[in-house]
């Protein structure tokens, strides 16, 4: 619980709840270092089912609904289900749905009527959004709702001067994403571009499958750190963070630690063509050398400061924070 107190019932949606994926749980502890936002401030539910009855009940009564920090929004919101969310319950959030930077689920067509229908009747018109990326704010905005690009609250407290160039640490943590795991050989091939460069490789698992993924690929002396991010954090002190988890290599940043995110999707790209985050993509076997070897320096990043202060102070505001 923080020391801050809404005056409005906030509930919020949030996606690190029966989830074992520790990127969510990244954001989420993020999240809740918003003032109003903390455990004990707000009801919290659960993004992965349908909600019991009680649990709707709470939304019911909700002033104020959150959705943080999750790619939920898709333009086929019936079909592409990263949130279940049903007519019930659409309508007992009407007009209350607030997005905290949240994410659109991949590059898509426009919105299709039933995602348009279903986003004018949850989300609120009496308070700015918050998106992840310039793509996601466009999408937002086009649908009529005020929003501000504020990028990801787990950036939201990094300093400019975050990002340090890698190749002068002996160590290198990485990590993989089971789901993403199409193409093995790029993943072997990268993963033999930092064991070159390294003394130690330690991986560590970030989603359910990351384990038996590790395994499949077969890769020799690439030390298994455990799962999760407690050790996430035992294994970063004195090492370069290289994989395809954008989280954990955020998390990496929020340490103190050099980064380099190798990007699978839409997220790490989006992210970083708006702050300037340290990504190559997983393929780019070159770029990737380039940068362990310490002859890439990251740009500082570029975090809308203003932005985050403003929506913060809008929020605030609206739920009457003492």
């Amino acid at each position: 619980m923080s020391n801050w107190r809404a005056s409005v019932k906030i509930v919020v949606f949030d996606p690190a709840l029966e989830n074992v994926n520790a990127g969510d749980e990244i954001i989420s502890t993020s999240v809740q270092s918003i003032p109003g936002l903390a455990v004990g401030d707000a009801e919290r539910l659960t993004t992965h089912r349908l909600l019991r009855k009680d649990e709707r009940r709470l939304v019911s009564e909700a002033d104020l609904v959150v959705l943080s920090g999750t790619n939920a929004i898709s333009s086929r919101m019936e079909r592409f289900r990263q949130w279940l969310i049903d007519p019930d319950l659409a309508i007992r959030m009407r007009n209350k749905l607030l997005l905290v930077g949240v994410g659109w689920w991949q590059y898509q067509d426009e919105p299709n009527l039933y995602t348009r229908n279903l986003l004018r009747i949850i989300l609120t018109d009496k308070l700015t959004h918050s998106t992840r990326d310039a793509y996601t704010n466009k999408r937002i905005t086009a649908l009529g709702f005020s929003s501000l690009m504020t990028g990801c609250p787990t950036m939201w407290n990094l300093e400019e001067r975050a990002q340090r160039p890698l190749g002068r640490n002996d160590r290198a943590v990485i990590t993989i994403t089971d789901y993403k795991r199409s193409d093995p050989e790029a993943d072997r091939r990268w993963i033999s571009v930092v064991k070159e460069k390294y003394s130690e490789v330690g991986i560590v698992g970030m989603g359910p499958g990351d384990g038996s993924y590790f395994r499949e690929l077969g890769i020799p002396d690439v030390v298994w750190k455990g799962a999760g991010v407690s050790s996430l954090d035992a294994a970063l002190p004195g090492a370069d963070f290289v994989g395809t988890r954008l989280h954990a290599g955020v998390r990496a940043l929020q340490c103190g630690q050099p980064a380099l995110i190798l990007a699978v999707d839409n997220r790490a790209f989006e992210i970083s063509k708006d702050s300037g985050l340290n990504v190559e993509s997983r393929w780019d076997t070159l770029a990737i050398h380039r940068s362990i070897h310490g002859r890439v320096q990251p740009s500082p990043l570029s975090i809308d400061y203003a932005a985050i202060r403003k929506w913060r102070e809008a929020f605030g505001a609206h739920a009457g924070l003492r």
